[in-house]
């Protein structure tokens, strides 16, 4: 099967929407979601961020979206791989990661990270992911959906992105207890 990965194009997103809604119907089944959940991650679906946000492959068949895949560009994080179910188990879905992780590694990432669907997680483990914790997030602000935390490390972190992530951290802590104390200040006084 001659399936081409390419990134995506404005003229691409309608057909990746639509492909999303059919892929996520195939998630109804005792080990993965509820009717519920799924019907809520499809009306939840939003256009696909701008391509400064997010990198879009698609996987294109005789001219047909088959598959598309999203990697978040500023936190080497995949959004999500969708494959048409009629064209799942052919190696698409692999390819598809495979140019998500190329492009991690071309932007220099020491590791890739995704939100797995929890049918999604044997997928992930066993082109080298590890589970790292439960997690989950709210659909529609009402619906519960659970993933799996799940990375891939390519290479130890330097020590200049070591310290930058521990500096992030301690910033971020001195800016939520200056808020706290201001908090506490207007409560109390």
């Amino acid at each position: 099967m001659d399936v081409q990965i390419r990134l995506a194009n404005s003229e691409d997103f309608a057909s990746i929407l639509e492909l999303q809604a059919i892929s996520l119907k195939l998630n109804i089944k005792p080990d993965g979601y509820s009717v519920e959940q799924v019907d809520s991650l499809i009306r939840s679906q939003k256009p696909l961020e701008p391509k400064s946000l997010c990198t879009t492959f698609v996987a294109d068949y005789q001219s047909q979206i088959v598959g598309f895949a999203c990697l978040s560009t500023f936190k080497a994080q995949i959004t999500g791989i969708y494959v048409h179910p009629n064209f799942i188990r052919l190696g698409i879905g692999s390819k598809l990661l495979q140019a998500l992780e190329d492009k991690a590694i071309q932007q220099n990432r020491p590791s890739i990270h995704v939100l797995a669907a929890l049918p999604a997680e044997n997928f992930y483990l066993a082109r080298g992911y590890d589970s790292q914790k439960e997690v989950g997030f709210w659909s529609e602000g009402t619906v519960w959906i659970p993933c799996i935390q799940m990375q891939k490390i390519f290479r130890s972190p330097t020590l200049v992105e070591q310290l930058i992530r521990y500096l992030t951290y301690f910033i971020f802590g001195l800016i939520i207890f200056r808020w706290l104390y201001l908090l506490l200040l207007y409560l109390f006084h």
